[in-house]
């Protein structure tokens, strides 16, 4: 009985169907299911363009959101600044406490510490 050869061969249908789900962030495991071949082999043969498609989807995304910031569009602004330049959005409370007589008690609570003698900055 004759041997079985299970060498792959590419082909350029293949590495086109790869550089291009690769630029639309098709998982890799769905990608080597589609060419019918293993991730394994699919990386083998074609790590570069998986690499390429990725890098190059990455780069059209950012210079889309880059583009928009530079117009002005707010959710674009805050989304790059959060996420490039280490801004947070932080939320404080201040909350407002009076008496029956309608008197700050926070007023009521520095008036009470500076009579026991306790100095507050």
């Amino acid at each position: 009985m004759g041997e079985i050869n299970n060498q792959y061969i590419v082909n350029d249908k293949h590495k086109d169907i790869v550089i291009d789900l690769s630029r639309c962030g098709v998982p890799q495991e769905v990608i080597a299911d589609t060419l019918g071949i293993s991730v394994p082999t699919m990386q083998k043969y074609y790590g570069d363009l998986l690499r390429a498609g990725a890098a190059e989807a990455i780069t059209g995304a950012a210079k889309s959101l880059y583009a928009k910031v530079k117009e002005g569009d707010n959710a674009s602004l805050f989304f790059y600044l959060k996420t490039r330049a280490g801004y947070k959005e932080t939320n404080v409370v201040q909350n407002q406490y009076t008496d029956t007589n309608g008197k700050d008690l926070h007023t009521k609570d520095k008036e009470i510490l500076e009579n026991a003698g306790i100095k507050q900055d």
